[in-house]
């Protein structure tokens, strides 16, 4: 039986600026690849091949799972601890971000997700080194791709469309060019 669910990791930059990133997915869990392993999985390869290019000031505590039914229900929060390690250099400013697309096909629709926390080591200009590049690509590919637990449960990222509906990805883009974070207004999400 697969669930629509949705994943809000949850960080600080620098302790104080809150950090989310929401993940969805369709997760055909098993008696050992329960949602819970299969989100842990999902998102250490997403975020893995970040870290070595992201300040320690860069950190996640947790992750609350949602499930769709008729609303989102929240079903558990767990701890997250990732922490960035690449600390020869000064963090750049909180809007300046990473962008990993990723695409669904029939659908104008899309997910993006932005990850703030590089330091200046990591880009020349406005853009990654050689080195960033590759863990982006890495990083890109895990956004896209199907999880595979090892007790044959599944994860098939994507996005819920306005109707509801799962729409799963088919394609990943990302650019060597910085971009900026979304801002929203206060008491309208974060």
């Amino acid at each position: 039986m697969s669930f629509i669910q949705k994943a809000v990791v949850k960080g600080t930059l620098a302790g104080t600026v809150q950090i989310r990133n929401i993940f969805f997915g369709q997760v055909e869990p098993t008696s050992l690849d329960t949602y819970q392993v299969l989100w842990d999985g999902y998102l250490n390869a997403f975020y893995s091949p970040l870290i070595s290019h992201l300040s320690p000031l860069w950190q996640l505590q947790s992750v609350e799972i949602y499930q769709f039914t008729t609303d989102w229900v929240l079903m558990d929060e767990i701890v997250y601890t990732k922490i960035g390690t690449e600390s020869t250099s000064d963090i750049l400013a909180n809007l300046v971000a990473w962008v990993v697309v990723g695409k669904v096909s029939q659908y104008r629709g899309f997910g993006r997700k932005f990850i703030s926390g590089l330091t200046e080591s990591q880009v020349t200009g406005n853009a990654l080194i050689a080195g960033a590049l590759i863990g982006m690509a890495a990083t890109v590919t895990a956004y896209v791709s199907v999880y595979f637990g090892s007790n044959a449960g599944v994860l098939g990222p994507g996005i819920v469309d306005k109707t509801g509906a799962f729409r799963a990805f088919n394609l990943g883009l990302a650019s060597p060019l910085l971009g900026t974070m979304r801002r929203r207004k206060p008491g309208l999400g974060i």
